[in-house]
């Protein structure tokens, strides 16, 4: 699976055939990889039963799927998700696709993250680390953009382990913002200290995103709009 360092999962170059037989070069993102398949994400639509082949790891490693299903995720961007089952892989090559997806991800790492049910809400609550690394916050952004390509609009960032905002943080904020209110939904922020409470000001981004003393609020928040029938939890 060909990695960047600014995504979150595995990326792999995709070569689709369609019925007329002509092919289309994609770069997806793989969001799950099991023995029998995978699933990733794309932003053009792909019809059932017709075959791809992908090419992982730097062209090492070339396998044929077929495609089960193509879903779209997003009510005004063109993403979809993808199903496939592997056809023509060999134990021994799975196991290897396995092994090296399972050191990337380690070597990555993940963002501490939860996601709270609520009666018709699906709400995931990222804890924010002391330090956001280039890398952590190229990680926060694939993460988001997961959430809102599965529907989960509504989301919670949990500042009580930081105590800065760098410019980048905070033009992130922004535009994470933007993107939940285009799918009908929030980016809220809770457990924010003094010093986010001024930088947020000087951004002029206090006024525009939510903040509430506890993750308990903002769930409230979220809850309350629904049961008002409105899409804005402010």
């Amino acid at each position: 699976m060909d990695w960047k360092n600014r995504r979150e999962h595995p990326r792999v170059d995709f070569e689709h055939r369609g019925e007329a037989a002509i092919e289309v070069r994609l770069v997806v993102d793989i969001v799950d990889i099991s023995a029998g398949g995978l699933a990733f994400k794309t932003d053009q639509p792909l019809e059932a039963d017709t075959t791809c082949r992908l090419v992982l790891f730097h062209g090492n490693i070339f396998v044929e799927a077929r495609i089960l299903s193509c879903r779209r995720l997003s009510r005004k961007r063109p993403r979809y998700r993808v199903s496939g089952r592997f056809t023509r892989v060999s134990g021994q090559l799975m196991e290897e696709i396995l092994r090296m997806g399972e050191q990337i991800s380690a070597r990555n790492g993940r963002l501490e993250h939860h996601v709270h049910t609520l009666r018709e809400h699906t709400v995931p609550e990222i804890l924010i680390p002391a330090t956001l690394t280039p890398d952590g916050i190229a990680r926060l952004r694939e993460l988001v953009e997961n959430f809102l390509d599965d529907g989960m609009v509504n989301l919670v960032l949990d500042l009580a382990h930081t105590r800065d905002l760098a410019p980048p943080v905070l033009n992130l904020l922004a535009e994470m913002n933007d993107e939940a209110r285009e799918e009908g939904g929030q980016l809220m922020l809770v457990h924010c200290h003094s010093r986010i409470l001024s930088a947020l000001q000087v951004a002029q981004l206090a006024s525009d995103i939510p903040i509430f003393e506890s993750v308990e609020r903002a769930l409230e928040s979220v809850r309350a709009a629904a049961e008002d029938g409105t899409d804005d939890t402010a």
